[in-house]
């Protein structure tokens, strides 16, 4: 192989790993950002149960 094919070759190796690398840190940002989400809206539903008299506890999680 040429020196430059051999570069070409090693520079996309490189920008397809940073791509996957980033990807996976989308996809863990947003998995936390749902389980938050999830968290809080369960919260809130056990508040609104407690102040409304129901006293139900949520316990999915």
């Amino acid at each position: 192989m040429v020196r430059s094919e051999m570069h070409s070759m090693e520079h996309i190796a490189k920008t397809s790993v940073d791509r996957w690398t980033q990807i996976a840190k989308e996809r863990d940002n947003r998995e936390r950002i749902e389980e938050n989400l999830n968290l809080t809206q369960q919260l809130q539903a056990q508040v609104f149960d407690e102040k409304s008299g129901s006293g139900a506890i949520c316990t999915t999680m």
